[in-house]
């Protein structure tokens, strides 16, 4: 697998970043740069193969009360007021979208004059 020499070469490159490492000896020991070394490799390797060294995350709900896609509305339970209301919000949400496609249709006019 490719991803071995990668994992090989993280621990090297940590077992240099060690402070029981004899290259904290050395004059030129650079702490940044071993770490910027360590979190490329890691990155990389995390993209690689996501699978065995990715981020896990995990989207669910409480078991009780799992996470689903609602919000369906039955228009047949709604009284009469309310779908007069239901009515009002979609012609004034339509509205709203015509009058944004005209500005951006006037300023896109007015920007090639």
């Amino acid at each position: 697998m490719q991803m071995d020499g990668g994992q090989g070469a993280l621990v090297s490159v940590r077992s240099r970043c060690s402070p029981r490492s004899a290259a904290i000896t050395k004059p030129n020991f650079d702490p940044l740069d071993k770490r910027v070394r360590c979190d490329t490799r890691k990155w990389l390797m995390s993209k690689l193969a996501p699978g065995a060294f990715g981020d896990k995350i995990t989207v669910a709900g409480d078991p009780a009360a799992p996470l689903g896609i609602g919000g369906a509305l039955d228009l047949a339970r709604l009284s009469d007021q309310e779908l007069d209301l239901l009515e009002q919000l979609a012609q004034a949400r339509l509205a709203a979208i015509a009058a944004a496609v005209e500005r951006t249709a006037h300023k896109s006019a007015d920007s090639t004059d």
